[in-house]
């Protein structure tokens, strides 16, 4: 089995795959990561590739194939981004952010998105499973969501003779989880060191005012951490 990290670089979908790479069940992990036209694409980017980098560390000389991150583009202007949300009343595309984004129907398309790669990289008889960081805060990262969208890849490719799984590791811990959550992982500290949590970078650097801000430095009470260089270590 081959599994497909969606990873944003933030601190749930870092601890979602730490989770499941605990259940050695698969032999190859094809991270992935989706520019959407997100304000933060840069610094999520590279989150991914450091977070990446020391995920590889974690099984070296175990019979596992780690590949290098694959960033997927889905438009090459700034309105087209608009174009695939226009039905989206998120301001989070066009630029105007207020404090709490939330783009309407992002994880349906970022799921489909991630399927159809998924699909190309699997073999008949072969499973593929998207590993996401959903907490079952949001509509569209609640256990529902999850269910729906299995039942629907399964519908889909019936007759292609590939299976595609969506899982969510981590949706026990719940909406208001993320401090015990990062609590249960602190072996990982290094590497949860090197993910980002901001939606609104000014100059390179967090906000300190959004949601994701305000919910990271609740989860690491004692030290706010981000790095904000692209560091290549």
């Amino acid at each position: 089995m081959k599994i497909f990290p969606l990873l944003s670089g933030g601190v749930d979908s870092t601890i979602a795959i730490l989770a499941r790479m605990a259940n050695r069940d698969f032999d190859e992990i094809h991270p992935m990561f989706i520019n959407y036209g997100q304000k933060a694409c840069k610094q999520e980017w590279n989150s991914v590739c450091r977070v990446s980098r020391k995920l590889a560390k974690l099984i070296e000389g175990d019979n596992v194939s780690f590949h290098n991150p694959i960033r997927i583009d889905l438009s090459c202007t700034s309105i087209d981004y608009v174009r695939i949300f226009q039905w989206s009343k998120s301001q989070l595309i066009t630029g105007k952010l207020n404090a709490n984004p939330y783009v309407e129907n992002r994880n349906m398309i970022l799921i489909s998105v991630a399927s159809s790669f998924v699909e190309s990289r699997i073999n008949e008889h072969e499973r593929g499973t998207i590993i996401t960081g959903f907490r079952d805060e949001w509509p569209d990262t609640q256990r529902e969501f999850v269910t729906l969208m299995n039942r629907l890849l399964k519908f889909l490719l019936s007759d292609k003779r590939k299976i595609i799984t969506v899982e969510a590791p981590i949706i026990n811990f719940g909406p208001q989880g993320k401090a015990k959550m990062v609590a249960a992982f602190q072996r990982y500290k290094e590497i949860l060191d090197l993910t980002w949590s901001c939606y609104n970078p000014t100059g390179g650097k967090p906000c300190q005012k959004c949601k994701a801000c305000r919910d990271r430095k609740q989860a690491f009470p004692q030290r706010v951490l981000w790095r904000n260089k692209d560091d290549k270590k």
